[in-house]
């Protein structure tokens, strides 16, 4: 990422794909939300209900988001979101889902890789989710993040590269040759 950039602009220009999905940014016409039940919406997305709510807060800057597809494929199976939580310290926090249940490991591909580029392009990475979403904090653990904090309902992870290393999904990942090193 260039240097001179925002880091709000930096995050609106991700740039991740590789042999199996791609990522591309959302700047009009989604259809997201009605993917997902209220409940699940609710776990994922606080505070923004409609795709028109979501692509206002995308087109405003303090987050970006991103729809992933299957490479080959036209329609997406999911989507993610990237949140500045400090421009000081470049901590960002990654939020997303996926709404086709055949994609959930291609899903989980896709989730790596943007933490991957993430830290590799230097920021600190954080989630979060419900305590009551316990299939949420068992996937966000997965994948390497780990708890530093509870607040009220939710649920607040790090990650590290480290940490992401040792998961074993990374390594599931590392073995196909598919992950930077």
């Amino acid at each position: 990422m260039p240097s001179s950039l925002s880091i709000y602009s930096q995050i609106h220009r991700l740039s991740i794909k590789d042999d199996y999905i791609e990522w591309r940014y959302c700047s009009n016409n989604i259809n997201i939300r009605s993917h997902f039940s209220d409940k699940d919406w609710n776990y994922i997305v606080l505070d923004l209900n409609t795709d028109k709510e979501l692509l206002q807060a995308n087109k405003k800057g303090y987050l970006a988001l991103y729809e992933v597809k299957a490479k080959g494929h036209a329609e997406p199976f999911g989507f993610a979101f990237v949140l500045v939580n400090d421009p000081q310290t470049r901590t960002v926090s990654v939020h997303g889902g996926a709404w086709d249940a055949s994609a959930r490991h291609l899903f989980l591909h896709a989730y790596m890789l943007i933490n991957i580029y993430l830290l590799d392009s230097g920021y600190r990475v954080r989630s979060s989710c419900s305590k009551e979403n316990v299939r949420a904090l068992r996937f966000i653990k997965s994948c390497g993040f780990r708890i530093y904090r509870y607040e009220d309902e939710r649920i607040l992870l790090y990650l590290s590269r480290p940490l992401l290393e040792k998961s074993l999904f990374y390594k599931r990942l590392e073995s196909h040759s598919s992950v930077p090193h």
